[in-house]
């Protein structure tokens, strides 16, 4: 009697998942939160006003408003 002789499986290449690039400084910013953009700007004015400590409530007001547009930033 003869044996079946069974087929190997075939080999196939693995696909890559399509990786997004983030070179662009837009498209890494536009991932950051309006709480974390609030808070980047709140440091730019600690620093800006020569890092005064106790002034972090009044900075992060400013920057608030900066962020969410009632503002001008100066």
């Amino acid at each position: 009697m003869a044996t079946k002789k069974e087929a190997a499986p075939k080999k196939t290449a693995g696909k890559k998942a399509a990786t997004p690039k983030t070179g662009n400084k837009k498209s890494s910013s536009a991932k950051e939160s309006v709480q974390d953009k609030i808070a980047r700007v709140a440091y730019e004015l600690f620093e800006k006003s020569g890092r005064p400590h106790g002034k972090d409530v009044e900075h992060w007001i400013e920057a608030e408003a900066i962020v969410l547009g009632k503002k001008k930033k100066k």
